[in-house]
């Protein structure tokens, strides 16, 4: 029998945020997670054509992906599949148009590599995170109505009738969170042989594969990339006001909680690219509002160290974890434009009756489908900084998003700040 072959997409700086996800699942319904690291199956499973060995895939792949630099998709709620061996329960993912040319052109290449009879395996679409495999039918129905999903009328009809077999179950906040992904693996018999990295356009080893060092230097082409990291200033003409919230300074967990590109073993790099990026933005004559959590629970001569490395004239909105900040405000009203502004940490203290936009933090890429960076309908702008991308988005820009909604009078959201980079 020949060795079984397969390829997945790697979550990278998302793969915390899925697998604290996975393990709600099998805390609250007790089946096991599906096996290995959780990331995006591009092939299940084939088996390499005659005269074709395994080292004739690395190539095939860099040849499709020279030049992508990231595959751009939103991780986005439940999805079920049906299979001869039960019900699977996944994480769907919706990827850009860019990225879906990406992964058919990646169908064409292995296409000639594989066994005849698995050719339709290479076949590229309904994309999602495995979450349970092999789960019998009736499990199944109670597991997608304990989730706050409903079934059919017949599933409906059969969960009301039949004996429970979950005694308690509680619904899972479905994940809603754009991510940028960054590798593509290849596995044989389940064990990684190497990886293309996408943002370096180079082939890893299995070991480099898993060099931590290796994926701080992956972050970091990334974020350059990708117009996160700024090398030089990127200052507009004349005076500007900008906004950002929750930069959570000196606070690794931060990085696995919000998906944030950094590596966290190196909590200071994210430090370090967050206060450049600001003061590349944000010039010494600039008016800033800050919106809370400037760092994590720091006081005296921290909090001071950290404001000090800001530029611009600062106004500072009080967070949850700014109780070092001594002249910072609940909140602050500005007319920008003929638009009025409402600025506050955490929107459910916006008044009910305010009639202007509420610019806030708080809620971070956590809560997109409820706050998303740019709500028209609520009028409701989310500048926590995972949100715009890692540095300070301009007023002007916002009161721009503003007029442009009103004269289309499209109401549709946009989870992300818009960033220039491949893949978008």
């Amino acid at each position: 029998m020949t060795e079984k072959y397969s390829i997945r997409l790697e979550l990278g700086h998302a793969s915390w945020r899925v697998r604290d996800t996975l393990g709600q699942v099998a805390e609250v319904y007790g089946i096991p997670p599906s096996g290995g690291i959780p990331g995006v199956p591009l092939v299940t499973v084939f088996h390499l054509a005659d005269g074709i060995s395994g080292a004739d895939l690395a190539p095939a792949v860099a040849r499709v992906f020279e030049g992508a630099g990231y595959l751009s998709a939103v991780l986005d709620g439940w999805v079920r599949r049906s299979g001869p061996g039960g019900r699977a329960l996944g994480i769907g993912v919706r990827f850009s148009e860019t990225s879906v040319h990406f992964l058919h052109d990646l169908t064409a290449a292995l296409s000639p590599l594989i066994r005849d009879d698995e050719r339709e395996a290479v076949k590229s679409d309904g994309w999602c995170v495995p979450v349970a495999c092999g789960i019998d039918p009736g499990a199944f129905r109670e597991i997608w109505a304990g989730l706050g999903l409903t079934g059919g009328l017949f599933e409906r009809l059969l969960l009301r009738f039949l004996p429970r077999r979950y005694g308690k179950t509680r619904p899972i906040r479905p994940v809603l969170l754009p991510v940028d992904l960054l590798r593509i693996t290849v596995l044989c018999e389940g064990s990684v042989t190497g990886a293309f990295d996408l943002p370096s356009g180079s082939w890893l080893s299995a070991d480099e594969a898993s060099d931590e060092r290796l994926w701080e230097a992956t972050f970091r082409a990334y974020r350059i990339l990708s117009g996160q990291e700024l090398d030089d200033t990127a200052y507009v003409p004349g005076h500007e006001v900008f906004v950002a919230s929750d930069l959570h300074l000196g606070h690794a967990n931060i990085i696995h909680y919000c998906a944030r590109p950094f590596s966290f073993n190196a909590p200071g790099d994210m430090d370090g690219v967050l206060v450049r990026n600001w003061n590349a933005t944000v010039k010494p004559g600039d008016r800033a509002f800050f919106l809370g959590d400037l760092s994590y629970n720091r006081r005296g001569a921290p909090i001071r160290d950290a404001r000090g490395r800001l530029s611009g004239r600062i106004t500072y909105i009080r967070g949850n974890h700014d109780g070092g900040i001594r002249d910072a405000v609940d909140d602050s009203t500005l007319d920008y434009r003929g638009i009025r502004f409402l600025m506050v940490h955490d929107p459910k203290y916006a008044p009910d009756d305010f009639n202007g936009w509420v610019v806030h933090g708080h809620t971070h890429n956590n809560r997109l489908a409820d706050y998303p960076f740019f709500d028209p309908v609520n009028r409701r702008i989310n500048v926590s900084v995972e949100v715009i991308g890692y540095r300070p988005v301009a007023l002007s820009y916002l009161a721009g998003l503003i007029g442009e909604a009103e004269r289309s009078g499209v109401r549709s959201p946009r989870l992300l700040r818009d960033s220039p980079g491949p893949g978008r």
